[in-house]
């Protein structure tokens, strides 16, 4: 919250580091998850607001909203439109990107 007591956000890819300065940090293989980006799913803010990590990305710890990038896998996610890769913490059927693969269902992994 700044000092006209407006929410504050870090941009996309950004990780929130210290909330009572309004620092944000930004890494390039983490990043914290946010309402809104489309991929997969990966907590709740503290606004109640579920959050998400962007499509390609990877929730890596849903407790701490920290998404990674990798080169070769992500996280299957409700909207991309190619093969089923099971099922998310909502209960929502999750999808690879069309022309990738589904390698692991149970951790809703796909490969490249």
């Amino acid at each position: 919250i700044d000092s006209s007591n407006s929410s504050t956000f870090c941009q996309p890819l950004g990780t929130c580091s210290t909330a009572s300065t309004r620092t944000c940090t930004v890494s390039a293989s983490n990043y914290e998850a946010y309402p809104g980006a489309g991929g997969p799913r990966c907590g709740i803010d503290s606004s109640n607001s579920s959050t998400f990590c962007q499509p390609l990305g990877t929730c890596s710890t849903a407790s701490t909203r920290t998404c990674t990038v990798s080169a070769s896998n992500y996280e299957a996610y409700p909207g991309a439109g190619g093969p089923r890769c099971g099922v998310d913490s909502s209960n929502s059927s999750t999808f690879c990107r069309m022309g990738d693969s589904c390698s692991n269902s149970t951790t809703r992994s796909c490969s490249r």
